[in-house]
């Protein structure tokens, strides 16, 4: 009996740590739309400060719903970065492009806002969240900084 008992509460606690939601609370259909891959990687290290931040879905996105207020991107302190998003329909990926180059070593924070919707009308339910932290400074072939820096 007590076998399963914990056997139950295993089964309780995965199905419980589903990470998406919908705001309903209705559990994600097949047809909801999905973040299949992100550029960089969650808690990915030694990212280059000029990288552009990418995320591809599962389904055709309504380009509307992907903008600077849907896809944000945070440096370590909180403050938002300022950058332009566009949308690649061929390939079903939104780019945030910073405007100036991420602080080296530095944790940042991307986030699409769980309104963005696909074309048929579903959204991404909770916000889509991960991190990852940039590179230090280039450094010479002596630990120092580069010819001509």
């Amino acid at each position: 009996m007590r076998t399963f008992a914990i056997a139950a509460i295993l089964v309780v606690a995965v199905v419980g740590c589903n990470k998406r939601r919908s705001s309903s609370s209705a559990p994600p259909s097949d047809d909801d739309p999905e973040v299949e891959s992100t550029r960089p990687l969650d808690l990915e290290e030694n990212i280059p400060q000029d990288m552009v931040v990418t995320a591809t879905f599962t389904h055709d996105m309504d380009p509307a719903t992907i903008t600077t207020s849907t896809f944000r991107l945070q440096d370590g302190a909180g403050a938002p970065v300022a950058g332009t998003v566009s949308w690649n329909a061929a390939t079903r990926t939104a780019t945030f492009t910073p405007s100036a180059l991420m602080a080296d070593q530095v944790l940042y924070t991307a986030t699409l806002s769980g309104a963005i919707r696909d074309l048929d009308g579903e959204t991404l339910g909770d916000d889509y969240v991960w991190t990852f932290w940039t590179a230090g400074p280039p450094v010479g072939p002596m630990g120092g900084p580069p010819e001509g820096a």
